[in-house]
């Protein structure tokens, strides 16, 4: 599940190359939307998959309805579990079968559980406040491993935002090799994997940027999720104008 604007286009179709299952997306429509469904019916990655189903909202006001969207696309899923992403996060080429792997073999009771994919991106220098020259996208662990050594990546938005991943225990989700259990604390915000029956939507009424992930992580929380890391996948955040 997804949301984006036109301009993602590009980002969207980097992750469907790389993302096999189904996908519901949530498009917000601020040119005419003639122009925006000739884009998608004459978009090459778009066209050759048979399990993508994207949705139309049409801009009112100034403001971006992110969780609006984001609720669009969630409301239309049909399969058990869901990945919550944004769509300019690229995932590695083998989550999707390591998320079907992960819950055939560990979500075996009613336990609400929410499995977290470690989240990378572009290494930003505290002071200057400005983004390194982002790499070509790892498509090992092993790649991402180095670029992290060499700080051209960094866990999302460690400079300006720890808090929001901290949870995530990137020094344990290095060296493991099994699920391993995640304390929430506030701010956390990671992408997560859910049974879809038990996710509740988000709320609407946050828009633009800012709190918007947050509040769903918290609620959550609240009605009792646990909260698991898996190894060994991982999703990257491609840098946009």
């Amino acid at each position: 599940v997804t949301q984006l604007t036109l301009s993602r286009l590009g980002s969207f179709n980097e992750v469907l190359m790389r993302w096999q299952g189904p996908v519901s997306a949530a498009i917000h429509v601020e040119d005419p939307v003639l122009n925006v469904i000739n884009a998608v019916c004459h978009n090459q990655v778009l066209t050759e998959r048979g399990n993508v189903y994207i949705h139309l909202m049409r801009k009112i006001g100034k403001l971006y309805p992110v969780n609006q969207l984001r609720n669009l696309a969630l409301s239309s899923v049909t399969t058990d579990y869901v990945f919550l992403t944004d769509a300019d996060f690229i995932p590695n080429k083998d989550l999707y079968k390591s998320m079907l792997n992960v819950v055939a073999s560990s979500d075996t009771n009613r336990t609400k559980r929410a499995y977290v994919v470690a989240a990378f991106g572009v290494f930003e220098e505290k002071e200057k406040n400005k983004p390194a020259k982002f790499p070509d996208f790892p498509e090992t662990r092993e790649t991402l491993l180095q670029l992290w050594d060499s700080k051209a990546i960094e866990p999302v938005h460690f400079t300006k935002f720890i808090h929001g991943h901290y949870q995530t225990n990137y020094t344990r989700w290095r060296k493991a090799t099994e699920l391993y259990p995640i304390t929430w604390f506030h701010h956390y915000e990671p992408y997560v994997v859910v049974r879809t029956i038990d996710v509740p939507l988000y709320e609407g009424a946050f828009l633009e940027r800012y709190f918007d992930k947050v509040s769903h992580i918290f609620h959550l929380h609240k009605v009792g999720f646990e909260f698991w890391g898996i190894p060994n996948v991982y999703t990257v955040h491609m840098p946009h104008a």
